[in-house]
């Protein structure tokens, strides 16, 4: 690794930046908060669809608006959870208790964009 003094400020305010979690970088160009979204998988005992390649266009379509990451009951805004079939055999209760959002999906269940809506809380569920 090179020392500080062969990097430009910009580099070394990158590199203080990935170490940092942002703390270093200037005020205009920290990170802001994101809405942190759970996603939770069924089973997949018999799905129709590719459930990892759905929860992907979700993904593209948020851009860098939400957070992704594993179900956290403490820690996240909506869960986000992706049943593979009409079955819909995942139990839901133990979830709705939360101080979150519930959204569930399966196939048919709309557009990516519509999707979104709902977790950012500007459209209606699925």
């Amino acid at each position: 690794m090179c020392s500080s003094s062969e990097l430009n400020i910009e580099e070394t305010c990158r590199l203080a930046a990935v170490t940092s979690g942002g703390a270093w970088l200037p005020r205009h160009t920290r990170r802001k908060t994101l809405m942190r979204v759970g996603v939770k998988y069924c089973g997949g005992c018999n799905p129709s669809y590719d459930r990892a390649k759905c929860v992907g266009k979700i993904q593209e379509a948020a851009d860098d608006r939400i957070e992704w990451v594993f179900f956290d009951p403490a820690g996240v805004a909506a869960l986000l959870l992706v049943s593979g079939c009409d079955r819909q055999c995942v139990e839901t209760a133990q979830f709705e208790r939360g101080a979150y959002r519930v959204i569930r999906i399966k196939d048919s269940d709309g557009h990516p964009s519509e999707i979104l809506s709902v977790l950012l809380g500007e459209g209606e569920d699925p």
